[in-house]
């Protein structure tokens, strides 16, 4: 058999009376419920506060596919493979695949400008953080023919 529990005691030592004990087994009793309480009241903050924050302050980073070549193409792509015109404020992952050495990828707009040589044949991947604005991309070697844009807000 277990070994009794040792009576509560007061800071000095000394048993405690009645009332003193009946406090305390309340205190106890009390802690428990109310540290689950406490802990799920937090938890909910926390997830509305989540949800609260603005498209900006979030940290979900995005990945975009870029593609030059090796036909007269040029693509901005999301990750379902659609062509991309417009984009929400923030930072994005783009894997740019050139697939030529006659063509570049040249992304420019508000605080982006970004390029693989015409020379280049291979992958690279970007972070870049887009802003409002307007951006274009295009082949440096053929601009007025492989070219597009998007809108970011």
């Amino acid at each position: 058999m277990g070994a009794a529990a040792a009576a509560p005691t007061t800071a000095l030592g000394k048993p405690l009376g009645p009332v003193a004990r009946r406090v305390d087994d309340t205190i106890e009793r009390m802690k428990a419920p109310m540290s689950r309480r406490l802990t799920l009241t937090l938890l909910a903050a926390a997830a509305a506060l989540a949800f609260a924050l603005p498209g900006g302050a979030r940290t979900t980073q995005t990945t975009l596919t870029a593609i030059v070549g090796p036909g007269f193409n040029i693509t901005l792509n999301d990750e379902s493979g659609s062509r991309v015109s417009h984009l929400d404020v923030g930072t994005y992952t783009i894997n740019v695949k050139d697939q030529s050495d006659l063509h570049s990828f040249d992304l420019r707009g508000p605080g982006v400008s970004q390029q693989t040589d015409i020379e280049f044949v291979g992958s690279v991947t970007w972070t870049v953080t887009f802003t409002d604005g307007i951006y274009t991309y295009r082949c440096d070697a053929h601009p007025t023919t492989m070219k597009g844009s998007l809108t970011v807000k």
